[in-house]
């Protein structure tokens, strides 16, 4: 049956559809927490803690949202349906419009890094007085944000490399004639597997720690 793969009448990208997904709700869930930690820690005063239905909503809000822009392509949003090949199944603009989407998001968890940043100098530079009003609550806010910052650094060296092979490999792109571009893209899948199990991994023991 697999010499004949291309005569069935089957998508088959529902794993990156789901990988789609998953990417987006995690930078989004990413930015989420690190906007939570800037507004805890500049107007700690104004800023109480998040309800428990409030952040139930959100992650509900941000899955469906994912799921959504992640499931596109699989309702219509394509080249050409019933075909094994990544680059004729998935549209030059959607792959732009995914990537501009994660990239926003990237650029958006580096300017709240610079804002958590400054806003620790600033506390520390305000006195001891002030820094030992909350000095349990900064302290969990500096395991909160390194465990980000980490995160985000892995993030980065798994997504930049593979949005800059799509980037160079797509039908418009500069090395479209590469033969081999459609099955490069598994040897990617262990990269995005690896980065999940340490991030699980960072995240729990920095979690024992806070």
């Amino acid at each position: 049956m697999l010499l004949y793969i291309t005569s069935l009448n089957v998508n088959f990208f529902l794993p990156e559809s789901i990988f789609w997904t998953t990417s987006l709700t995690s930078v989004m869930s990413l930015l989420s927490l690190l906007f939570d930690c800037f507004l805890k820690l500049a107007r700690p005063n104004k800023y109480t803690q998040v309800h428990k239905d409030t952040v139930i909503s959100i992650m509900l809000l941000i899955w469906n949202m994912s799921f959504v822009i992640g499931f596109l392509p699989l309702v219509g949003w394509n080249n050409k349906d019933y075909t094994a090949r990544f680059f004729n199944f998935f549209p030059w603009p959607y792959l732009l419009f995914i990537a501009s989407l994660i990239s926003g998001c990237f650029i958006a968890c580096i300017a709240f890094m610079f804002l958590l940043t400054k806003v620790f100098n600033l506390l520390k530079a305000s006195g001891p007085d002030h820094s030992l009003e909350r000095p349990f609550e900064l302290q969990k806010r500096h395991h909160i944000q390194f465990t980000i910052v980490a995160d985000f650094v892995m993030w980065l060296m798994c997504y930049l490399p593979f949005f800059l092979y799509i980037g160079l490999t797509c039908p418009q792109c500069l090395i479209s004639d590469y033969a081999q571009r459609d099955t490069t893209i598994l040897y990617f899948i262990p990269v995005f597997t690896l980065k999940s199990l340490l991030s699980s991994a960072l995240q729990a023991f920095r979690t024992i720690k806070i």
